[in-house]
């Protein structure tokens, strides 16, 4: 006679998903850390205030601005350069549906992301959402 412990069987596959889930965390995390650092890495750079600016929200958008006060500044000759604050990932888990966004809400951003910056003719949003497309799709096979 063929016996199954099907208890053992359910265990195994639960602990399987638990660290599935640990390695999606993981990859979503990095991805959202990549995607920032290639935002924060692009041009336009006068004072570093457009680079600062990224915030990262989850399933929310908001109308947040950091101004120079809350920034670190170096001094460059007769120029202030503003430093992006560090970024942390504080969400424990993503499910499906979820939506992260990475959002620059100053004034002139919408001018460089139209291209009328020298320094970003062709804009910086959509170039790293097209680098982020190529690096996941390097990544999942579906």
């Amino acid at each position: 006679m063929v016996q199954s412990n099907l208890k053992d069987f359910l265990k195994e596959v639960e602990q399987k998903v638990q660290a599935y889930e640990k390695q999606r965390y993981k990859w979503c995390v990095d991805n959202i850390l990549m995607a920032n650092k290639m935002l924060v890495n692009s041009k336009p750079v006068d004072t570093g205030l457009f680079r600062s600016n990224h915030i990262v929200t989850y399933n929310s958008k908001t109308n947040k601005t950091r101004d120079k006060s809350e920034l670190q500044s170096t001094v460059i000759g007769d120029k202030t350069i503003y430093s992006p604050p560090s970024f942390e990932v504080t969400k424990k888990s993503f499910k499906n549906g979820d939506t992260i966004t990475i959002q620059n809400n100053l004034d002139y951003a919408d001018y460089i992301e139209a291209g009328h910056s020298k320094q970003a003719p062709m804009g910086v949003y959509g170039i790293v959402e097209e680098r982020m497309r190529i690096e996941i799709n390097k990544k999942v096979k579906v």
